[in-house]
């Protein structure tokens, strides 16, 4: 089978990452393209010479930003009829060569379907990269999510609503949005429906995508049978933070373009409903502004009603769009208001079998 999709890697003053995606993926090296945004000239030379070292191909990142990376790599393989984007985290990687095959077998099911993005079983931290090679857990993040009683994912865990038994393990099913650390993009259906915000450099850019699918009556499904870890302790291991976010304002923009909490603010100005997962956050401001009780215990004390009382203690995502929601009623972005994941997913796709 030829292989119709290739790999997206995006660098920013980091070239130790090229060798770490390098070496925990090296039966996908030469179906990458690293494009680099770094604004120190001697760290882009090392980028390019790492690349070089390990045969991946290279570019200077036209612009900045995750819209123009994705164009720039579309354009890079215009010629080659590739269908599909699989965009990577230097830190995240297949488990084995056999997940590429399940990949190649996924994309030409997908060829033609209503399908934007797709993601895959997350497997996120070294601890539960650990449990889920001794077998102990199968399930770890399969989507972001804000607009039902989610918490923002579908995951494990005692104050996540995921009922995993009411998931399968061997279909695609519907997602509201994908946790992009790997994740796949339908090339055709991108350039057909996509508008591409500047505002969405990085953080946010992929959910950006995701809730323009749905708004378009496009799904975005996770490939459960298809695991792929991220280890963000590589990242520790080459002198770098655990987590994006992390860090003074000017190191997070010197390594991702953007600090950490503008496109918050950008997202609820565009889509009228905030990116929270915050239970009840307007009535945590407004017993904050009273004062006279114990902030950390009132925020355990939502998270323990969200979990089992979620219609009661909601979070601010989820009444911003009920009051926005006759602009997005008609669209998939209503399948997943109130859409409780303690009852399994919203649409499972049976053919879609791994």
């Amino acid at each position: 089978m030829k292989r119709s999709w290739r790999v997206l890697l995006v660098t920013r003053n980091n070239p130790e990452m090229i060798i770490a995606w390098a070496e925990h993926n090296p039966f996908l090296i030469s179906y990458a393209l690293n494009i680099d945004e770094s604004t120190d000239d001697n760290l882009a030379l090392e980028v390019r010479k790492n690349c070089e070292k390990y045969d991946i191909n290279y570019e200077v990142a036209n612009e900045h930003g995750m819209y123009g990376n994705i164009n720039q790599f579309i354009e890079y393989y215009s010629n080659d009829y590739i269908e599909s984007v699989l965009y990577m985290h230097h830190d995240s990687y297949l488990f084995n060569e056999s997940d590429a095959k399940k990949i190649d077998n996924l994309v030409e099911k997908i060829n033609g379907g209503n399908f934007g993005l797709v993601g895959f079983n997350i497997i996120n931290g070294d601890k539960a990269i650990d449990r889920h090679l001794k077998g102990t857990d199968y399930f770890g993040i399969t989507s972001r999510s804000i607009l039902g009683y989610t918490q923002g994912y579908y995951r494990p865990g005692f104050f996540y609503r995921t009922d995993y038994s009411r998931f399968p393990k061997d279909r695609a099913f519907a997602v509201e949005s994908v946790m992009w650390t790997t994740a796949l993009l339908n090339i055709d259906l991108f350039q057909k429906n996509i508008i591409p915000d500047s505002k969405f450099s990085f953080f946010h850019s992929w959910d950006d995508i995701a809730h323009q699918f749905l708004f378009n009556c496009i799904h975005n499904i996770c490939a459960p049978y298809i695991s792929v870890a991220h280890d963000q302790a590589i990242k520790e291991k080459y002198g770098f933070l655990r987590s994006s976010p992390q860090g003074s304002k000017e190191q997070v923009a010197y390594y991702y373009g953007t600090d950490a909490t503008q496109h918050l603010i950008d997202w609820e100005k565009k889509w009228g409903y905030a990116w929270s997962i915050e239970p009840n956050s307007r009535l945590l401001q407004f017993l904050s502004q009273r004062g006279g009780f114990n902030s950390k215990l009132f925020r355990f004390f939502n998270k323990i009603m969200f979990r089992f009382m979620p219609a009661i203690i909601q979070t601010k995502s989820h009444m911003d769009y009920k009051a926005n929601r006759e602009k997005y009623k008609d669209s998939f972005l209503d399948l997943y208001f109130q859409h409780d994941p303690s009852k399994g997913p919203v649409k499972v796709f049976d053919y879609l079998q791994g």
